[in-house]
């Protein structure tokens, strides 16, 4: 882990956030191709992004075999925990505004199910089962219906 400012180098990319995201909601490690493929990013660039983040001291990696899996770190310093802090406060600030626009509006309101990712114009919603860790992908649409 980088002594001073380690959050420059942590929180430096988009790709870094998304992945990080993706590792935080996760119940269990998960392997590289997997974690660019639920954060919407190219396998070749999560899988350099991910290896840097395991240097920061951020993730913990395993070599298994050909793979190599990755999940959230333990930190001492209490970095980690002010992460997932954050990423949590994220999520419910989402969570609490599709809500509050859901009860404004709800006719116009809807959430379907999409096979990718969204662009970066696009809302999204992972949708997490609690007892398998099974995740869906969602588009949050707001529209006017005729």
């Amino acid at each position: 882990m980088w002594l001073r400012n380690p959050l420059d180098d942590i929180l430096s990319s988009r790709a870094k956030v998304s992945l990080l995201r993706v590792l935080m909601r996760s119940p269990s490690p998960l392997n590289g191709r997997e974690i660019g493929r639920r954060a919407g990013i190219d396998s070749g660039h999560a899988s350099r992004q991910l290896r840097e983040l395991a240097l920061s001291g951020v993730l913990r990696s395993r070599d298994q075999g050909r793979v190599v899996t990755y999940e959230i770190g333990d930190d001492a310093s209490g970095l980690v925990a002010n992460l997932r802090n954050l990423f949590d406060s994220e999520g419910e600030r989402y969570r609490d505004s599709v809500g509050r626009l859901t009860e404004l509006v709800p006719e116009c309101v809807s959430w379907e199910k999409t096979e990718r990712p969204p662009g970066r114009l696009g809302q999204s919603r992972v949708l997490g089962c609690g007892s398998c860790g099974t995740q869906r992908q969602w588009n949050l649409k707001v529209a006017r219906k005729p």
